[in-house]
C-alpha cells in the first residue's frame, strides 16, 4: 500500500482499525479511557461517522416523516458525542430548535467529558447531564432508566449493539437491551434511532431484531417500506441491507486531505461510509406513505424491496432510498455473496 510521505497512522489508530473490523472480539473494555485511543478515535472515526444521524433524519424528513425536534435527547454509549453532534448539526442547518436537555451515557469518563465539551460548542444553552455506567450492567442501567423515566423524545444508539457480539445468543442480549431502552426511556411519541456498522453479522442481527420488534408492536419508521411485517431480505440469500450514501449528500461534509490520507493507510473508504440503521417509534400513523428501500451487492445491480417482493434493478449505491423504482432491471438471479468495499 502506498503511504503518503510524512504521514503514518499511530499505533492507537491501527489498533482501533483492527478492533472495529476483523478483531472485534479482542477489543478490551474501557479502551476509550486511554488518551491515545480517544485521540485516535476523534481524529478519524468521529468525522467518519458524523454524517450518519444527519443523513437518516434528512432522508426521512424528505419522505414526509412528521419529524418533531427533540426537547429531551438521550445518547446511549455516546463515546465522544458523535451521534448527538450529528443531530445538533441537522437542527442547526435546518433552523430547528435544539434540545433543552441532553443526557449522555457511556462507560468512559474521558469520553463523556470530551463529549460534553464538544456538544456545548454547538448547543451552549442545552443542559448536558453525564451518566457514567457500564451498559452491560443491568443494575446500573436500570438505575439510569428509572431516573430518566419515559421522558425522552429521541434516543440515539450509535455503534453500540455491535459491542454485544453477533449471533443468536448475542442477538437475545441486543433485543433485551433495545426493549429496555425503548420501553423505559422513550416517550410514547418518542423515537429510538439505532445505527450499526455495515458489516454482515451486526446488520443481519439488526434485520432480525427488526422483525422481533414489529411482532411486539413497535413501529419501524425507516428504512423499511410502509406496512412491511417481515423483512423480505431475510427470506432468501439476498444479502443484507445497509445505507452507503455519498458524503456529498449531506451539505457541509467535506472530506479533508487528512481523512483521505488516513483512509488510504487503513484501507477504509471515506467517500461512501456505509452503515445500517433502524428508526423505531410507537405511532403507526407517522410512517411515510411510501418508501423504496434498496440494498445492492456491487456498483450496478441490486434489489428493490417494496415489502412484498424483491427484484433486481440498477441503483446508484447500496442502501439508497429512491422516490420511484428505476425503470431498467438487471438479471433475475440475486447474487449469493454480496461484496462490501
Amino acid at each position: 500500500m502506498d503511504q503518503p510521505r510524512g504521514q503514518q497512522p499511530s499505533k492507537y489508530l491501527v489498533q482501533l482499525r483492527e478492533w472495529l473490523s476483523d478483531k472485534r472480539e479482542e477489543r478490551r473494555s474501557g479502551y476509550m479511557n486511554e488518551e491515545g485511543f480517544l485521540k485516535a478515535y476523534c481524529s478519524f472515526y468521529l468525522p467518519l461517522h458524523l454524517p450518519e444521524v444527519y443523513w437518516v433524519l434528512a432522508q426521512n424528513v424528505k419522505r414526509s416523516w412528521s419529524f418533531t425536534p427533540a426537547k429531551k435527547l438521550l445518547d446511549v454509549g455516546c463515546g465522544p458525542g458523535t451521534a448527538t453532534l450529528s443531530y445538533l448539526l441537522f437542527c442547526l442547518h435546518n433552523e430547528l430548535p435544539l434540545p433543552t436537555e441532553i443526557h449522555l451515557v457511556d462507560t468512559s469518563k474521558a469520553a463523556l467529558t470530551l463529549a460534553k465539551t464538544l456538544i456545548q460548542v454547538l448547543a451552549p444553552d442545552s443542559k448536558v447531564t453525564l451518566h457514567r455506567t457500564d451498559l452491560r450492567n443491568t443494575r446500573e442501567l436500570t438505575q439510569i432508566t428509572r431516573t430518566l423515566g419515559r421522558t425522552m423524545d429521541l434516543v440515539l444508539m450509535s455503534h453500540v449493539l455491535n459491542e454485544f457480539g453477533s449471533g443468536p445468543r448475542s442477538r437475545d442480549s441486543k433485543g433485551e437491551f433495545i426493549d429496555r431502552i425503548l420501553l423505559s426511556c422513550c416517550d410514547e411519541h418518542g423515537h429510538l434511532l439505532v445505527v450499526e456498522p455495515p458489516l454482515r453479522s451486526p446488520t443481519m442481527d439488526l434485520m432480525k431484531l427488526r422483525d422481533e420488534l414489529t411482532e411486539k408492536g413497535a413501529v419501524i419508521v425507516a428504512p423499511c417500506p410502509s406496512g412491511t411485517t417481515n423483512c423480505p431480505m431475510l427470506r432468501g440469500s439476498a444479502g443484507w441491507c445497509y445505507a452507503q450514501p455519498p458524503r456529498e449528500e449531506a451539505r457541509s461534509w467535506e472530506i479533508a486531505p487528512w481523512d483521505k490520507a488516513i483512509g488510504r493507510l487503513l484501507g477504509i473508504e471515506v467517500s461512501h461510509p456505509g452503515f445500517s440503521y433502524l428508526l423505531i417509534g410507537m405511532q403507526p400513523d407517522e410512517i411515510p406513505a411510501s418508501h423504496t428501500a434498496i440494498s445492492i451487492s456491487d456498483e450496478s445491480s441490486g434489489m428493490i424491496c417494496n415489502g412484498k417482493m424483491i427484484k433486481h434493478s440498477t441503483v446508484p449505491y447500496r442502501g439508497a432510498y429512491l422516490e420511484k423504482a428505476p425503470a431498467e432491471s438487471a438479471p433475475s438471479n440475486p447474487p449469493k455473496k454480496p461484496k462490501v468495499r
